[in-house]
Parts: C-alpha cells; structure tokens; sequence
C-alpha cells in the first residue's frame, strides 16, 4: 500500500486518509456498464432528433438554389431587356450555360450578365419570362407557382 512506507502518521491518520481518498475516487478505474449505456443511450437520442432536421436542410438547399438561379436568370433578361431598350424577346428554347438571347433583334450572352455556372435549363417566351426545363438533383419545375419544387 501507499502509506505503509511512511512512518510518520499513525493507524487512525491512515485510516482517515484513506478514507478521504476513497471518497474522491482514488483507486477506481474505468466507467461502469450503467454509465455507458446511460451515455450511448442519450447520444442515440440526440442522433434521433438531429438527423432528420439536418436532412430537412440538406434537401431544402437544391430547390433554393434553382430558385435562386432563376431569379438571378430572370434579373438578368431583365437587364438585358432595359440595354436593349426593347422588350421584344425572341422566344428560344433550351437557355443554358454559355447561351445567349436576343431582344430587339440583337444577341446578348447570357454570361455577361450572370456570374457563376448555370445548371439549369430554361426557356424565354416572348415576353421575357423564363420557364424552367431541366435542373440536376431531386427537383423538378412547377408550372402553378412559376417556381422549382422537390420532386
């Protein structure tokens, strides 16, 4: 034992100290089996709660995007429309990445006016309102609310 090598304290000292170091833990190793499963059981709660909402976000930022993507498309024709002077649009099919439009009877690249990569693909009435097609992902057009919705 610890104290048996020092000579200076007495049995009952010992006895005390002993005591006091029981009392905080000295000795003991490890966790119990109750203190681990009491622990794995509230991580298991908390993983319960937390997947489902992080999945609700997860597949919520796809359809923002597009939705995003279309506005910045269709401030974009918009602009091109104000340039122009003119709000004579022909209609085309298919815009997407690297497309231009034409309004007034001159072609304007789509990439003059929008930053960034466009994943979709759209169509331009003559009235300059786009129509989305196609867009990757789990997300699909909805013609009632003029918007990309999840599929």
């Amino acid at each position: 034992m610890v104290f048996q090598a020092v000579d200076n304290f007495n049995k009952h000292e010992v006895k005390v100290i002993k005591g006091l170091l029981k009392q905080f833990g000295y000795g003991e190793k490890g966790f119990t089996v109750i203190e681990l499963v009491l622990v794995i059981f509230i991580l298991g709660a908390l993983a319960a709660v937390v997947i489902p909402i992080v999945g609700k976000f997860m597949g919520r930022g796809g359809v923002e995007s597009a939705n995003i993507e279309l506005h910045s498309l269709q401030t974009a024709v918009m602009t091109i429309m104000a340039d122009a002077g003119s709000s004579d649009v022909t209609p085309a099919s298919g815009i997407a990445n690297g497309s231009s439009i034409t309004v007034g009877g001159a072609a304007y690249a789509l990439s003059d006016y929008v930053t960034g990569t466009i994943k979709g693909t759209y169509d331009i009435n003559a009235n300059g309102i786009l129509t989305g097609t196609s867009y990757p992902g789990n997300v699909v057009w909805d013609d009632t609310n003029h918007c990309w919705k999840k599929s």
